[in-house]
Formats: C-alpha cells, sequence, structure tokens
C-alpha cells in the first residue's frame, strides 16, 4: 500500500507540474533515490515498521517518476510508428529479468539474509543511477527531443 500510494503520488505530481530541468538526470536521481530507499531499509530494525513504510512510500514516489520519464524519453526520441514494437521489446525484455532476479533473491536471502539482499540490490541501483550521468549517449537524449 505504501509503494502504491508513493507511485499515484509521483505520477500526480509529473501530471501537475511541468518539468523545467533535463528528463534524464531527474530520472538519474529518481533510480538514485531507489536505491538509497533500499540501502536505508537495510539499516531498519525489524521493529521499525512504520519507517520501513514510509521508505517504501519514497520508493514508490521514485519509481513512478523514473519510469513516467522512461516513457516519455522512449515516445520522445522514436518514430510514432515504431513505439508499439519498441514497447513490446522493452517489457518482455525487461520481464524475463525480473523472473530471474526473483528466484535467485530467495537463494540469496536464504544464504545472506534479506538485510544484505537490500543493501546488496541498493547499491548496485544507487550506482547504475549515478554512472548513467557520466554515459554521454544517455545525456544526449534529452537534445534530440
Amino acid at each position: 500500500m505504501g509503494w502504491g500510494s508513493g507511485a499515484l503520488l509521483g505520477g500526480l505530481v509529473l501530471a501537475c507540474k511541468a518539468l523545467k530541468s533535463k528528463q534524464t538526470l531527474v530520472m538519474h536521481t529518481a533510480y538514485v533515490i531507489l536505491g538509497l530507499y533500499l540501502i536505508s531499509a537495510s539499516y531498519l530494525p525489524s521493529s521499525a515498521f512504520i519507517g520501513f513504510v514510509c521508505l517504501t512510500f519514497t520508493g514508490g514516489i521514485a519509481y513512478s517518476i523514473y519510469h513516467a520519464l522512461f516513457i516519455a524519453i522512449i515516445q520522445q526520441n522514436l518514430a510514432s510508428d515504431m513505439l508499439g514494437r519498441t514497447f513490446s521489446l522493452i517489457f518482455s525484455l525487461s520481464t524475463f529479468p525480473s523472473m530471474l532476479g526473483i528466484v535467485a533473491s530467495g537463494y540469496w536471502v536464504e544464504a545472506w539474509g534479506i538485510t544484505s539482499v537490500f543493501m546488496i540490490s541498493g547499491w548496485v541501483i544507487f550506482l547504475i543511477g549515478v554512472g548513467a550521468n557520466f554515459i554521454s549517449s544517455i545525456k544526449q537524449l534529452d537534445n534530440y527531443a
């Protein structure tokens, strides 16, 4: 419920407010926030349920903004006759690693514990968000729109 509420709020914020900065920078910032959400959640004690819900709410906001901007950037940079095929390919390709990740995370949780999985996943997502800011071809996507 926290994730869904946050995602709804993130979508409402994007719908009501025009984005004044570069879309890729905001998208990567949202990805960094997702990583920080997971890292922070790994430090919470098991008794901090309300804190976890608040972090999850924040993660929902960040994911909603990330996903909306990702879709917008694709729509702005591709011809309209290619969008259907492109989205079909993107969503198909992203589903397979998700399934593998869910299966693998079960084994990782058994081996290392849930807090380690949150920590490792958070750091990977955080570093991807930071590193993407240094890839020139991604930064140039704002210039094509």
